[in-house]
């Protein structure tokens, strides 16, 4: 399969022409995948990239979108989770102040005042959990 340029006329794009060796090597590369059947995960990926394995912004390798966890996605989660049980303890809340209107209880008062924020770290901690479970069962298992 012969390369060619882009633009012929913009020198930053000019390349060498492939050789039969550098068509060899990729053919060679194919049918590694081809048997593999998937992609090498990113600890398998040499240490120090030679001139040929030089970062492209063109590239768009599986092995390379496999971004390691931060930080601030587990505080973005936790985030939607405050909101969450805040959502949810007012449903709650809502449905025990009925209930209590209705069978004339006074004496659980304190419970109003910790269901807010009761419901609120709930849901912190269910979705920072969810999430990372979530994340534990996508994770490719590795074959040895």
């Amino acid at each position: 399969m012969p390369h060619t340029q882009s633009n012929p006329h913009d020198p930053h794009d000019a390349e060498k022409p492939r050789t039969s060796t550098d068509e060899a090597k990729t053919d060679a590369a194919v049918q590694a995948f081809n048997a593999r059947g998937q992609w090498p995960l990113a600890a398998e990926a040499p240490k120090t990239p030679t001139a040929s394995q030089a970062p492209n912004a063109t590239d768009r390798s599986p092995q390379l979108s496999q971004k390691p966890r931060n930080r601030w996605r587990t505080v973005g989660i936790g985030a939607l989770g405050l909101l969450g049980g805040l959502l949810l303890g007012v449903v709650f809340q809502d449905i025990l102040a009925t209930i209590v209107t209705d069978t004339e209880l006074t004496d659980v008062s304190f419970v109003f005042a910790l269901v807010l924020p009761l419901f609120a770290v709930l849901g912190i901690v269910a979705t920072i959990f969810f999430d990372k479970w979530f994340a534990r069962r996508r994770r490719p298992k590795e074959h040895t």
